[in-house]
């Protein structure tokens, strides 16, 4: 089996060896085979999500290919998640935004029975009333849920943007935090707004760009040229494999996040 199947050890050296035959030196000297033909091919990238997942920027959430946007209070982090937009504060409370499909909307007879009974199953929500959103309408009603660990206030919220598209706020709260959160999930309700075209348009993800090296450029330039909030040189290290110790050579080419 052996003769077939080496062992582990015995794979890694194979590969090292491989590895530097085909890495050996051209006879320009250059060790790196094909880096050009790499980065002209990278240059450009999309970098974290496309348009078409929508965009996190900061506290604010943009769709530019749905034509929405919306913002949550500072101290919540945002996660854009496959099937839906979640934003958690350091206490546990919540914000949830997904579509309701409109044909769900539809079967259950309306955006309030939507809201009220099949969305709704399992609370019973109270002071259930229709509101205007940016010239959207909306419908939403609070309750208070035990979730097995804890009771919380909940209020939820569907908006109309047009009649294929429906929009779902949920805000979770701990009793204790409810009235101090409650301007601000205010102006996050009040925050969705619908984007013009030209608006959306203007709206682009990030992208991997290949700079060249000038003279005088230092680690920390590179580093604070990068468009991402967090992370910024975990990030630059990540894709040049450049530690701040490494020496930059001027005319060098370099990825970084524009």
């Amino acid at each position: 089996m052996l003769s077939t199947h080496p062992r582990t050890a015995d794979r890694i050296a194979q590969a090292i060896d491989l590895a530097d035959n085909n890495g050996a030196a051209s006879d320009s000297g250059n060790t790196r085979r094909g880096v050009g033909r790499y980065l002209k091919q990278i240059d450009g990238m999309v970098f974290g999500d496309g348009v078409e997942q929508g965009l996190v920027r900061g506290t604010r959430f943009i769709h530019p290919d749905m034509r929405f946007e919306f913002e949550v209070p500072e101290g919540f982090t945002i996660h854009n998640k496959p099937d839906m937009v979640l934003a958690v504060d350091d206490k546990n409370n919540s914000i949830k935004f997904a579509e309701a499909a409109a044909k769900d909307v539809r079967a259950a007879g309306g955006m309030e029975k939507f809201l009220t009974r099949k969305w709704s199953d399992d609370a019973t929500l109270k002071n259930v009333e229709w509101v205007d959103i940016n010239g959207l309408k909306a419908v939403t009603g609070a309750a208070s849920v035990w979730t097995g660990k804890r009771k919380v206030d909940v209020r939820r919220i569907i908006i109309e943007q047009d009649r294929k598209h429906y929009w779902r706020f949920q805000f979770v709260t701990d009793k204790k935090d409810t009235a101090r959160l409650n301007e601000a999930f205010r102006r996050t309700t009040y925050s969705f707004h619908i984007l013009s075209r030209s608006q959306a348009m203007a709206v682009q993800p990030w992208r991997v760009r290949v700079v060249t090296v000038g003279q005088g450029v230092t680690f920390d330039d590179l580093v604070g040229s990068m468009a991402v909030p967090e992370y910024q040189k975990e990030w630059f290290e990540a894709l040049n494999g450049i530690g701040p110790d490494d020496p930059l050579i001027p005319g060098s080419r370099v990825k970084v996040i524009k």
